[in-house]
Parts: C-alpha cells; sequence; structure tokens
C-alpha cells in the first residue's frame, strides 16, 4: 500500500495558527510540515495595520520560496489566520500560486470572531478545490479540550479520506499478470 504524502502548509503572524499546525501534523501521524514565509514585516502595530488593510483589499504579497513541490503531495492542509473576516495575504498568496498543483486539500482556521463560513468559501474559491475537511478554531479556545478535541475529529476526518484515497489507488494500480 503507497502511503498518503500529506504537507501542513501554514502561515502565522501571532504564533496561533502555528500552534494549531502542529497539532495537527502530530494528530495526521507527523505530517510534513511549512511555514507561509511573507517578505512583509507584519510585526507590532505597523505590521497589525498593514495586514488589516491588505485583507480588506484582497492583496497579495511576496513570499519567500521554500522550494518545495507541493505538487508531489497527495493532500494539502492549509492553516489561514483570519483577518478582518478575510484569508490573510500571504495564504491567498499561496493559493493563487500553487492552485494548480495541488490534489486535494483541507483547510484550518484560526480567528477571532466570525466569517467562518465566508473564508472557508474564499479559500475553496481561490484553490479551485473543495476541501476533504475544515476545522476552526477561535484564538479564545486555542489550548482548551473543546479546540483539541475539534482538532481531533478534523483529524479524523482526513484519516478516513486517507483510507479511501489509498482504497482507490490500490483498486487502480494493474494487478500483476500470471
Amino acid at each position: 500500500m503507497r502511503e498518503i504524502r500529506t504537507l501542513v502548509v501554514y502561515y502565522s503572524r501571532s504564533g496561533h495558527t502555528r500552534a494549531v499546525a502542529e497539532e495537527i501534523a502530530r494528530a495526521l501521524g507527523g505530517a510534513e510540515v511549512e511555514e507561509i514565509r511573507d517578505t512583509v514585516d507584519r510585526s507590532g502595530l505597523r505590521g497589525y495595520w498593514r495586514s488589516f488593510r491588505d485583507a480588506i483589499r484582497k492583496r497579495t504579497t511576496t513570499l519567500v520560496n521554500s522550494g518545495r513541490n507541493v505538487g508531489d503531495y497527495d493532500l494539502v492542509v492549509v492553516g489561514v489566520p483570519v483577518w478582518v473576516g478575510a484569508p490573510s495575504s500571504p495564504v491567498r498568496t499561496w493559493l493563487i500560486a500553487h492552485a494548480g498543483e495541488i490534489h486535494a486539500i483541507a483547510f484550518f482556521l484560526t480567528h477571532g470572531g466570525s466569517a467562518r463560513d465566508r473564508v472557508f468559501r474564499a479559500l475553496a474559491a481561490l484553490s479551485g478545490r473543495s476541501p476533504v475537511a475544515e476545522v476552526s478554531v477561535r484564538e479564545r479556545e486555542l489550548g482548551t479540550p473543546e479546540a483539541s478535541a475539534r482538532i481531533a475529529a478534523f483529524a479524523d476526518e482526513v484519516r478516513l479520506w486517507m483510507s479511501s484515497a489509498e482504497l482507490r489507488s490500490m483498486k487502480t494500480e494493474k494487478a500483476p499478470v500470471g
């Protein structure tokens, strides 16, 4: 049986999305993890306002190229901080750049309030893919048993998709002759 290669990719300005990404990677049995790196300084109050403005205007940004081939992965799990009810600019940029390489996708959000469903729809549109799973975690819930339970349920949903994808790939492989 072929193992499903999984990449957890995320952007985190505050560290919240990073914490959830690491928890998801562990829950998925050691998926590879990559941080999306922005060339724009988003630290401090000035960086916060820059991020706010970029999200409202749906701007893209310039990212550091990781050199990783996203098409080598069967599943990409994308972690997104929500900025003013929109996907963060670095994740928007990353999805636009890699949409054509992604085979299957799942999303997780970290956010302070509402707009969860609108952001999930925007991510699906940016990636051109319906997600195999979605989960959101509010900032105030980080580190709580409730958040961990939702993350575990998300990982279970992803693993269920993985097992069905693995079964589909086994059925399409040719059996040896003779």
